[in-house]
């Protein structure tokens, strides 16, 4: 018979931690961040239900806008599903406030450049 172990909690300073799952979801970073890259991607509500539906996601219009207005949340098999139907390489972290896009400069490239955050 094996021996059972304990779990134990990992205890990680405050300071480390550089998401809040509360404050993201009080602030409505995924919705916020779906209805920016879908109206830039320029898909109505009823199109862009179309397109998921294509990737195994049966929403209605309707129910995006629910998602947008953070009064639901996609399950992450569907932000799975959003990413790769909006061509999202990043994955679901692309939809939180803290994602940064990876540099397309290697170190001293982003030296030279002024100190400007670029979005």
């Amino acid at each position: 018979m094996k021996k059972k172990t304990a779990l134990t909690k990992m205890h990680i300073a405050p300071s480390t931690v550089c998401y809040d799952a509360v404050a993201a979801r009080d602030s409505n970073e995924v919705g916020l961040i779906l209805a920016a890259v879908r109206k830039k991607n320029g898909y109505s509500l009823v199109a862009f239900s179309k397109l998921l539906y294509n990737y195994g996601v049966d929403v209605s219009d309707k129910g995006i806008s629910k998602w947008e207005k953070g009064y639901t949340t996609p399950s992450i098999y569907q932000l799975v599903a959003i990413c790769h139907a909006l061509n999202i390489k990043e994955g679901p972290s692309y939809f939180t406030k803290a994602f940064q896009k990876p540099a397309l400069l290697n170190d001293i490239g982003q030296k030279k450049l002024p100190s400007t955050k670029w979005t």
